[in-house]
């Protein structure tokens, strides 16, 4: 478990690459008709096995 988790994450650095995924996010739904799409994640997951919600 890593106790410095939220300070990592929390840095401007981070905290732009989360905005710029959150943007790149939005502009697909939109793209899509405001219908979420999930890509190669839930096929992955089945893969690894792991429940889809």
């Amino acid at each position: 478990m890593d106790h410095l988790l939220i300070e990592k994450l929390t840095t401007p650095e981070e905290l732009s690459g989360l905005l710029n995924l959150a943007l790149q996010g939005l502009k697909r739904l939109r793209d899509n008709n405001w219908t979420f799409s999930y890509g190669d994640f839930l096929p992955a997951l089945k893969r690894a096995g792991l429940p889809a919600s």
